[in-house]
C-alpha cells in the first residue's frame, strides 16, 4: 500500500507542476515576456490594440493675436427731455420701437403757447403800423425842409422816432420767433435714429424741462454702427501703435458672443486711449462693428481678437487632440512601430477650432485627435478611418 500511495502524490506533483508551467505561458504572460525578449522561439504573441482617429500636424499661418474679454457700446445714446411744460396728447412711440431722425414721438398741448404766437404777431402788426406811419411824418418833413418850411429839430426828432420804431419791430419780430420756436417744442421729434428703451411716458401726463434722469420720457439708442472696447497690457502698446502706423487698413477685431467659435462680427480699430491706466497697467481700445446684420446689441460681453499683424508659419493640431494635466499640455504621437509617444508640447493659442503648436511638434507628424483616453506611452494602436468613441471603444458598424 506505501508505493501506491507514493505514486499517487508523485503525479499529484507532477499535475501540479504542469498547471503551473501552463499558467507561466499564458497569452498575458508571453506578452510581457515578449515585451522583455524573453518568450520562447515561435511562441505566440498577444497585445492590446487601441482603435483610435489620427490626423497629420498642419503647418498654417498663424497671425499675431492679442484675445480678451471686452463689452459692446452705442456710440450715442440720446435721452429725449420735453422743452416745454404741459400735458401730453399724443404718444406715437413704443417700447423698443426703431425710429428714424425727425419721427414725431410726442405730442404736448399747445393751446396756451399759440396763444402767445398770436399775441406776438399781434404786437408786431402794431408795431410795424407805427414804424410806418414815422417813416411817413419823416419823408414829409424832409420835403418841407427843402422848401423852408419845416425846421432842421423837427426832421431830426422824427428821424429819431423812425429808427426808435424799427428798433421795437425787430424786438417784436425776435420774440415772434422765440414764440414760434417754442410752439415748434410741443412736437417732440427724434433726434437721431435708433432703438427706443421703456417709454415712461403717456397720454395725459404732464412734462417739461426739469433736470435728472426720471425727467427724461424715453432713450434711442442707435444699434449700427456700435464700437466694442476691450483693455490691453500696457506691453501690447508698441506693437499697437506700430499696427495703427502702418499704411492700409487698421487692425481687425473679431468679435465672439458666448462660446460659439466662429467671430458673430468683425471691426476696426478706431481709437487708442491717450494714456495708459497707471493703476491697472492697460490701455484702453475702442473698434468701430457696421453691425449691418443686428449680430451686436449695446451692452454686451464679447471675447474679442486683435490681429496684430499677418504673423508666421506654425505647426497647429485639432483642439480634440490636446491634452492638459497638471504637468502641462501634451498629444499622442503615432510611432512609424504603430504605438502611441506620449509628447510635452508648447500651446499658447487657438485658431478656429485648432491649437497652435508652438514647441515640441513638427509638421507632418501623425497625432492622435480622437481615442487617446486610454492610452499611455508605448501602447499599440489600430488607427480607425472613421470616428470612435473618446474612450477607446471600436466603432460598430
Amino acid at each position: 500500500m506505501r508505493p501506491t500511495r507514493l505514486t499517487l502524490s508523485l503525479g499529484a506533483v507532477a499535475l501540479g507542476g504542469g498547471l503551473f508551467l501552463h499558467d507561466l505561458r499564458s497569452p498575458a504572460r508571453m506578452e510581457a515576456l515578449a515585451a522583455r525578449g524573453d518568450a520562447p522561439v515561435g511562441a505566440p504573441v498577444h497585445r492590446t490594440e487601441y482603435p483610435v482617429r489620427a490626423e497629420f500636424a498642419r503647418l498654417e499661418r498663424v497671425p499675431d493675436v492679442r484675445t480678451g474679454v471686452g463689452w459692446v457700446e452705442p456710440l450715442s445714446t440720446v435721452k429725449v427731455r420735453a422743452r416745454i411744460e404741459g400735458e401730453i396728447v399724443e404718444r406715437r412711440v413704443e417700447d423698443g420701437s426703431v425710429v428714424a431722425e425727425g419721427d414725431v414721438l410726442f405730442r404736448i398741448d399747445d393751446s396756451e403757447i399759440r396763444a402767445v404766437v398770436a399775441r406776438d404777431e399781434a404786437t408786431l402788426a402794431k408795431d410795424r403800423a407805427t414804424l410806418a406811419r414815422l417813416e411817413a411824418d419823416l419823408g414829409r418833413a424832409l420835403e418841407l425842409r427843402a422848401r423852408s418850411v419845416s425846421t432842421q429839430v423837427q426832421v431830426d426828432q422824427l428821424t429819431a422816432e423812425a429808427r426808435a420804431a424799427a428798433a421795437t419791430v425787430a424786438a417784436a419780430e425776435a420774440t415772434l420767433r422765440a414764440s414760434r420756436i417754442k410752439l415748434g417744442y410741443a412736437i417732440v421729434r427724434a433726434p437721431i435714429g435708433g432703438r427706443v428703451g421703456v417709454v415712461r411716458n403717456a397720454r395725459g401726463d404732464l412734462v417739461g424741462p426739469a433736470e435728472g434722469p426720471s425727467a427724461a420720457l424715453l432713450t434711442i439708442t442707435p444699434m449700427k454702427p456700435l464700437q466694442v472696447s476691450l483693455t490691453l497690457p500696457e506691453r501690447d502698446l508698441d506693437a499697437l501703435r506700430t499696427a495703427m502706423a502702418e499704411g492700409g487698413e487698421r487692425p481687425a477685431v473679431s468679435v465672439f458672443l458666448g462660446g460659439a467659435e466662429r467671430p458673430a462680427a468683425t471691426a476696426r480699430i478706431r481709437f487708442i486711449d491717450s494714456s495708459v491706466d497707471s493703476a491697472t497697467g492697460t490701455i484702453l481700445v475702442k473698434a468701430l462693428v457696421p453691425n449691418e446684420d443686428g449680430a451686436l446689441w449695446p451692452g454686451q460681453y464679447a471675447r474679442l481678437s486683435l490681429n496684430l499683424d499677418a504673423g508666421s508659419d506654425q505647426v497647429t493640431v485639432p483642439l480634440a487632440a490636446l491634452m492638459r494635466d497638471r504637468t502641462g499640455a501634451a498629444i499622442f504621437v503615432v510611432r512609424p512601430d504603430g504605438t502611441a509617444e506620449r509628447r510635452a508640447v508648447e500651446s499658447t493659442e487657438t485658431l478656429e477650432g485648432r491649437a497652435v503648436i508652438r514647441a515640441g511638434l513638427a509638421a507632418g507628424e501623425r497625432i492622435v485627435v480622437e481615442g487617446q483616453t486610454r492610452l499611455v506611452d508605448g501602447s499599440a494602436l489600430s488607427v480607425e478611418s472613421r470616428a470612435v468613441a473618446s474612450a477607446g471603444a471600436p466603432v460598430l458598424p
